[in-house]
């Protein structure tokens, strides 16, 4: 489906470079965990869907370490509970 040209680090996160991504940036750069995922999938993620790191490591982008959530979900799991 994608073909990763090269990998690049910035920040907590790895940048896969897929210049014929749809969603890519300007120079050609998605987020990894998303591409990972689509793949596995077999279809362009959508702008509501968020790839959520299981064990809180936004390096380990194996596919049994993601999961795939809504945004409203997403910000639900991380949201601090009130007392």
């Amino acid at each position: 489906m994608w073909k990763i040209k090269s990998l690049a680090s910035k920040g907590d996160y790895t940048y896969a470079r897929v210049p014929n991504h749809p969603n890519s940036n300007s120079a050609g750069y998605v987020l990894l965990h998303r591409i990972v995922v689509e793949i596995h999938l077999k279809r362009i993620l959508t702008k509501d869907e968020v790839v959520h790191h299981k064990n809180k490591n936004k390096k380990d982008n194996r596919l049994n370490n993601l999961e795939v959530m809504s945004k409203t979900k997403h910000s639900k799991h991380h949201a601090k509970p009130r007392k």
